[in-house]
């Protein structure tokens, strides 16, 4: 291969089966979303680069002569909230909108070295109580084991937690090694960049409350600092208490060091991991709607490339291979029976040697249905 079709970092060609399994689950979600009244929405891949926006984490296209840049999407979640407060401005609220488009990345990471990837999510705005939080997280939940996904962990952070630590807090006035330290759990050197003497409790409780919600709950009353993360923590409680009576196979966990991916969470937001696959199959959480500051939503996206290798579930393998000018009637009722045709152009063929050259299970022999017999 000559080195002018080599593909960039991060980025590959989908083959099946892979490209097979990713379209059914697409299918799959997208089905049970519009079930639960959500509405597909599909926005452009490319938009209008907003000066305020941070670069580093998106392609830009520059135009010489234009004073506008265009940007690749690296997110879909932003799009839906333009398009709510536009296009569905007048709609009532609650607005249930579900969406399932290619993002592109910037730059990748250890966990995922993909810089583009299938995201297939929902979006759930304009409504403040924490049932929206519960709506949301039980279509992510009923959607990930539709798709075989098993042994789900999930883990919780909050926004304002991590935020009540300021920059007039830290020594350095940056949050940047404050918070790498704090993702890592490093009691020592949190505190050591810490300025605020009065708030070195806080930081210890902050760190040492994480795993499962019910082992965790005298730590995170002493973080009730205010009113506002009281609120907080109320809120996320009722939401796990009524999850957990639905989802009993679910691990529920809290990690408020752990720092959302995406900085426009207002609130409880979420990651979701499978047991023994690299990378998060799902996030999500709340957050303030950037065009319509007085309203919030919730929502969350699967991550398609990951959900495929996590899936136990199966592809359809019943594959037969029939002569060309096979009946109509009989080609239909092959179908209605589950198999997958594959026509077979010579006429005088043996198909079950074809069949076996292709690893195919059954032949189809005299309007009949033969199974396929390995040596």
């Amino acid at each position: 291969m000559s080195n002018k079709n080599i593909l960039p970092p991060g980025f590959k060609d989908n083959l099946p089966p892979f490209t097979e399994s990713e379209h059914n689950y697409t299918n799959k979600i997208i089905k049970i979303f519009n079930s639960n009244g959500y509405k597909i929405t599909k926005p452009p891949l490319f938009e209008y680069l907003n000066n305020s926006e941070e670069q580093k984490k998106i392609f830009v296209i520059n135009y010489k002569n234009k004073k506008k840049s265009l940007k690749v999407r690296n997110d879909i979640t932003e799009q839906i909230s333009r398009i709510a407060t536009s296009r569905f401005n007048k709609f009532d609220r609650p607005l249930r909108l579900c969406y399932y488009g290619e993002v592109v990345r910037n730059s990748s990471s250890i966990l995922k070295p993909e810089r583009q990837f299938l995201q297939v999510g929902a979006e759930c705005i304009g409504e403040k109580s924490f049932l929206a939080d519960v709506e949301i997280l039980s279509l992510a939940f009923e959607s990930l084991k539709a798709v075989g996904i098993k042994d789900i962990t999930i883990d919780f952070s909050n926004s304002f937690l991590i935020n009540f630590i300021s920059n007039k807090d830290l020594k350095s006035k940056n949050k940047f090694d404050f918070f790498k330290y704090l993702k890592r759990k490093d009691i020592d050197m949190s505190l050591s960049l810490l300025n605020n003497s009065k708030k070195i409790l806080y930081v210890k409780n902050l760190i040492k409350c994480r795993g499962e919600l019910s082992q965790n709950l005298k730590l995170i009353n002493k973080l009730k600092v205010n009113k506002k993360i009281s609120n907080e923590i109320e809120n996320l409680i009722k939401i796990i208490v009524v999850l957990k009576k639905k989802f009993k196979d679910i691990i529920f966990n809290i990690d408020f060091c752990d720092h959302a991916s995406q900085n426009y969470y207002y609130g409880n937001s979420f990651t979701i991991f499978a047991k023994n696959v690299r990378g998060e199959i799902a996030s999500g959480g709340r957050y303030l709607n950037k065009y319509e500051k007085k309203e919030t939503g919730v929502g969350f996206a699967c991550y398609m490339d990951t959900i495929v290798r996590a899936s136990s579930a199966k592809l359809n393998k019943k594959k037969i291979i029939i002569p060309f000018k096979t009946d109509e009637k009989l080609v239909k009722n092959l179908i209605k029976k589950n198999f997958i045709i594959l026509r077979n152009f010579e006429n005088k063929s043996n198909l079950e040697k074809i069949a076996k050259a292709h690893k195919l299970n059954y032949f189809f022999y005299k309007n009949r249905i033969k199974k396929v017999k390995y040596d």
